[in-house]
């Protein structure tokens, strides 16, 4: 599996990289034939991310030589996070993937790297080797100058989120906006509390 990401693109995957970090401890990588997806849980199994890049995303997406014994291994989601009642249709779905996972503090630095605007990083190439368990990153900086990150996987399950949604609550809102209201928080905030009804979104917290 090899996947090329473009400067405009890095951007946007270390942030993703960056934000899912916050949810779970390890970041879930699956490869399809045409996207790779990124997610996420945390250690509670009550709340769940996922972003998912299609092929347009990158300058370079090639897929081949995962082995197919990979493919297979995310025939059932983990217990507590996955079961659907579309479970048929899941399964094919997972069959299509290869899912492998990595710890969230390996990866964040090196993405928190990739958006310095002091050293901007040309190319990104991103690689599976299945046979040696590693994933690779490859930064190509200006004046030749490369970074090589190596790190050993995991094979996982696939992981999916279970919950409806006609029942779920929806809120859409500028990104802008959102960071705006939370940076109103003091970082020190372990948690703030959020009620939504048919007139207005309320964000508040409590210090003892």
């Amino acid at each position: 599996m090899e996947a090329t990401l473009t400067p405009r693109s890095i951007k946007a995957f270390g942030r993703a990289i960056q934000c899912i970090s916050r949810i779970g401890d390890e970041i879930y990588l699956n490869f399809a034939k045409d996207e790779v997806h990124l997610r996420a849980v945390n250690t509670s199994r009550s709340c769940f991310m996922a972003f998912v890049f299609r092929r347009t995303f990158f300058e370079k997406l090639k897929t081949t030589g995962i082995p197919h014994t990979s493919l297979q291994r995310g025939s059932a989601p983990p217990s507590g996070v996955g079961a659907s009642s579309r479970q048929q249709q899941q399964q094919q779905q997972q069959q299509q993937l290869f899912t492998l996972k990595v710890l969230s503090r390996t990866l964040y630095p090196i993405f928190r790297c990739l958006i310095n605007k002091n050293r901007p990083v040309e190319k990104c190439r991103m690689t599976v080797d299945a046979e040696e368990g590693e994933l690779v990153f490859k930064l190509a900086y200006a004046k030749g100058i490369t970074k090589i990150f190596k790190f050993t996987f995991q094979d996982a399950e696939y992981l999916s989120a279970s919950y409806s949604k006609n029942l779920a609550n929806n809120i859409l809102v500028k990104p802008s906006v959102l960071l705006s209201t939370f940076a109103q928080f003091v970082t020190a905030v372990d948690d703030v509390q959020l009620i939504a009804d048919e007139r207005a979104v309320t964000i508040s917290n409590h210090v003892d």
